[in-house]
C-alpha cells in the first residue's frame, strides 16, 4: 500500500493569499538567480508541481549551480509556523535534503516573522540552510 500525501493545513484566506504570493517570490528569486529545473506548487507553473518527499509535497524544488544542488523550499505563514504539521513537513525536507546532498530554504511573506520562526525551528533542532522573505514590488 502507497501513502497517503498530506494535504496543506487550513489557513485563513489572506494567510492562503500571502503564502501563494510567497510561493511566486521564491520561483522568482530563483529564476532570477539561475537555478534550473524549477518546480512550485500552484496551478499552471510551466514545470508543473514538486514530487512528494514522504507524505509531504514542497511548496518550490530547484537545482542550483553547475552541480545542480537540490533546493527543497516551504513557505509558511505566521499561523503555520509553530504546529505539527510544520514540523513533520520540516524534517522531512530536511532529512530528503541531506540524503540528496541538497538544501532547505524556508519562505515567509513577511520580514516580521523570520526572527520568531528561527527560533521555533531551532527548538525543534531542524536546520534551516537559508531563509527568505517576501519583498513588496
Amino acid at each position: 500500500m502507497g501513502q497517503t500525501i498530506q494535504t496543506a493545513i487550513t489557513r485563513s484566506q489572506q494567510a492562503q493569499s500571502d503564502h501563494d504570493w510567497m510561493v511566486q517570490q521564491m520561483v522568482g528569486a530563483y529564476t532570477l538567480l539561475g537555478h534550473s529545473d524549477i518546480k512550485a506548487g500552484y496551478a499552471g507553473h510551466e514545470n508543473g508541481a514538486p514530487l512528494p518527499l514522504g507524505v509531504h509535497l514542497p511548496d518550490v524544488t530547484a537545482l542550483a549551480g553547475a552541480v545542480q544542488i537540490p533546493i527543497i523550499c516551504d513557505v509558511e505563514t505566521r499561523d503555520t509556523l509553530n504546529n505539527e504539521h510544520t514540523r513533520s513537513q520540516l524534517l522531512t525536507f530536511r532529512s530528503a535534503a541531506d540524503k540528496l546532498g541538497g538544501v532547505l530554504h524556508v519562505g515567509l511573506p513577511f520580514k516580521s516573522d523570520v526572527e520568531r520562526a528561527k527560533r521555533v525551528v531551532a527548538g525543534w533542532g531542524i536546520l534551516v540552510d537559508q531563509w527568505w522573505y517576501g519583498v513588496a514590488l
